[in-house]
């Protein structure tokens, strides 16, 4: 990022630079390291098949195409999941607060 972009961070061709280099980073550590949350994982019977695409023998080769530590936030991550808690679980019985 130059000067000039680092300025006016909420210029729109800052913010698609911005977008552009999450969206890269996003997907070099993808094919490195399936690190997880990925939107790619839409339910928890995808993790397996998800991690076993990790490839740490591109790191050396990719690792020069990082820029920065922004990545993208994972917003469909497990979205096909029903992650409420069952009446059977004994998580059900606890309080809430106790989970933030």
């Amino acid at each position: 990022m130059t000067e000039e972009e680092a300025k006016d961070p909420i210029s729109e061709e800052t913010f698609r630079k911005i977008q552009e280099r999450t969206k890269h980073n996003t997907e070099v550590y993808r094919k490195v390291f399936a690190c997880y949350p990925d939107d790619n994982i839409k339910k928890l019977t995808d993790v397996k098949e998800f991690k076993k695409k990790a490839n740490l023998d591109l790191y050396d080769e990719l690792s020069k195409e990082i820029v920065g530590h922004a990545v993208e936030f994972p917003l469909y991550f497990l979205e096909y999941e029903n992650l409420k808690l069952r009446i059977s679980e004994k998580e059900y019985y606890v309080p809430d607060i106790n989970f933030t």
